[in-house]
């Protein structure tokens, strides 16, 4: 070693010292070599802003080490503290480093036995917004660490020694003795459980529906728990009076099952008459159905004569009417229209032309037979010719001359 160089060296030597010793100057802060500052950091220039970065562990990182974008070193952690319970880095970024204001924050490790790093990026969950400056802080909530090396390493040794690795032999050849010679059954199998689970995924409103009803009906049922515990115990009279009565309700309800079989048999044997009969009455429904409005139309007008229902509102305007009615009691008309129809009809009710009671024609112009005096005929007239005087035989009025 050089003299200049002892000297320089004893000369930083002797301000190391003075500085520990008297408490000021930049060495105040001196936490160990790790917390002075190293030649060659980047991004510690004039040219720099700082960013505050909030992390929830800072295990195994210390002072300048490295901040890097996509694996590149760009920055360089100036400081470590503890806030509230969490770590607080400080990194130095050169202005040229340009990352969104809501960028992430991951402690990494370089390799295996490497040292840790800060990794710095864009947010992958959200929108990337706004720029980093100088003086702005990353919270907790976009800051994280991945696992260590000596947590992956345990947890490997775990798996491996008690984890149940050594049995993957025995599960696997288990597995292929249950599967040999049933694969078609194993694939039917699950072809039905696609199946299954298709269909179940379709009905997934109506499931999601019922279960909602399901929830609406718990609730009322929580709501109404007092009406329904009254009920449950008001209830238990009724079924004390239906468990004396047990033996009358199981002798009718044996009485109705004979006679469910007797109207079964009645039914069978009946059943060829019954059709017959309907087929007989089918005609006579028919014609009722045919006939239509007509036959109601024709009953109001046969209950209710010398006027229609349906008339009386347009022929009586006050409280009374006047009714003049001409009657037609002539042999003639009444022979007509009497017995029309009948085999009566053929026999006349007496000659026509006259009121009953009135003998038409010469023999209704002469006098009583009864009562006039018997006449005896003179001179030499035909006595087989009626004249004047000769009394005339009594007409039949029920049709004989």
């Amino acid at each position: 070693m050089s003299r200049a160089t002892t000297r320089l060296v004893c000369l930083g030597l002797a301000v190391l010292a003075a500085g520990t010793l008297t408490g000021c100057g930049p060495l105040a802060d001196f936490d160990g070599v790790a917390s002075l500052p190293l030649p060659g950091r980047v991004g510690v220039g004039k040219d720099s802003y700082t960013v505050t970065v909030h992390l929830a562990r800072a295990d195994a990182m210390s002072d300048n080490a490295p901040a890097r974008v996509n694996d590149v070193i760009v920055g360089t952690v100036t400081a470590l503290r503890v806030e509230q319970g969490h770590a607080v880095a400080t990194v130095h970024l050169p202005r040229s480093v340009v990352l969104p204001a809501n960028a992430t924050a991951t402690i990494g490790q370089s390799s295996l036995l490497g040292s840790k790093h800060l990794e710095l990026a864009a947010p992958t969950a959200e929108a990337p917004s706004g720029r980093l400056t100088d003086g702005s802080v990353i919270p907790l909530s976009h800051t994280s660490q991945l696992p260590p090396v000596e947590q992956v390493l345990s947890a490997l040794s775990l798996l491996l020694n008690g984890g149940g690795i050594a049995q993957i032999k025995t599960i696997t050849t288990e597995l292929d003795r249950a599967l040999s010679g049933h694969q078609q059954s194993w694939r039917s199998a699950l072809d039905q459980l696609t199946l299954f689970t298709t269909t179940l995924d379709s009905q997934r409103a109506d499931i999601n529906a019922a279960l909602d009803g399901l929830n609406r009906l718990s609730g009322n049922l929580a709501r109404d728990n007092t009406t329904l515990s009254n009920a449950l115990r008001d209830i238990d009279p009724g079924l004390k009076v239906l468990t004396d009565r047990r033996p009358d309700l199981t002798q009718a309800l044996v009485a109705l099952g004979h006679f469910g079989d007797l109207a079964t048999q009645v039914v069978h044997r009946s059943h060829d008459d019954l059709i017959a009969n309907l087929a007989e009455v089918r005609p006579t429904l028919q014609a009722l159905a045919d006939a239509g409005k007509h036959l109601p139309d024709s009953l109001a007008v046969a209950a209710s004569p010398p006027f229609s229902l349906n008339t009386i509102p347009l022929v009586f305007r006050g409280d009374y009417a006047n009714l003049y009615a001409t009657f037609d009691l002539s042999l003639g008309t009444l022979n007509k229209g009497l017995l029309a129809g009948t085999p009566l009809q053929s026999i006349p009710l007496g000659p026509s032309g006259g009121p009953i009671g009135v003998v038409p024609g010469v023999a209704g112009q002469r006098t009583n037979p009864l009562v006039a005096p018997v006449l005896t005929g003179s001179g030499s007239g035909d006595a087989s010719k009626p004249t004047d005087d000769t009394p005339l035989p009594i007409p039949n009025l029920l049709g004989g001359g």
